[in-house]
């Protein structure tokens, strides 16, 4: 029988794990090539990279990555319903930080994947680099008439009203009632809230 510390066994995991995964610190250098590879093995596609350069420091550090690969514009331009939902999620690396998505609804009413970025944290400053590097590619709602659809993610609904005053911004019902059944509960209330939320009318 073999006995091991609890430090060795998490020491033993940790280098296993770098031995499947690979070491998360030089995985952030091959980004660069990773942009440059979306872009030449798929035309069209928009894969763009913003590092910080710290004082005193001479290596770039990572803060943000967007990519949106040219047949999904060239899908959600040609065949989705006008509606992007915007959402975004922690990400559990050693690093951290925040993926936030941009997802189209096609004729099916299928969830579309349009576009993704990795941002350091979920601000009103990456939500708007978020979205204007996202409009660049699908042109600007003004004409194109999106109505977005979100759940006030930190910094979302100021972004939408400094950079995009003017276009529809709705919030998700499920996300809502999520916050409406902690004061009101039951199945009564509950329909209630969806039938309002289904009506055409005031």
């Amino acid at each position: 029988m073999v006995e091991v510390t609890d430090s060795q066994a998490y020491r033993a995991k940790k280098r296993a794990l770098e031995a499947i995964e690979g070491n998360h610190r030089q995985q952030y250098w091959r980004l660069w090539d990773y942009c440059e590879m979306i872009r030449r093995q798929n035309q069209g596609s928009t894969a763009l990279l913003r590092v910080e350069r710290p004082p005193l420091s001479t290596s770039p550090v990572f803060q943000r990555m967007f990519v949106v690969y040219a047949a999904q514009s060239r899908g959600f331009l040609a065949s989705c319903r006008p509606i992007i939902g915007l959402d975004g999620c922690h990400l559990k690396g050693p690093f951290g930080g925040q993926l936030l998505s941009a997802i189209g609804k096609d004729a099916n009413e299928q969830m579309y994947p349009l576009a993704v970025v990795v941002v350091e944290a979920e601000t009103k400053d990456s939500w708007m680099w978020f979205l204007d590097n996202l409009l660049d590619v699908i042109g600007r709602p003004e004409e194109k008439e999106w109505t977005f659809i979100s759940d006030r993610q930190k910094g979302l609904v100021e972004t939408f009203n400094q950079m995009l005053p003017s276009v529809d911004h709705r919030f998700c019902v499920r996300h809502m009632y999520a916050n409406f059944k902690l004061l009101y509960k039951g199945k009564d209330l509950k329909d209630l809230l969806w039938a309002a939320a289904r009506s055409y009318t005031v």
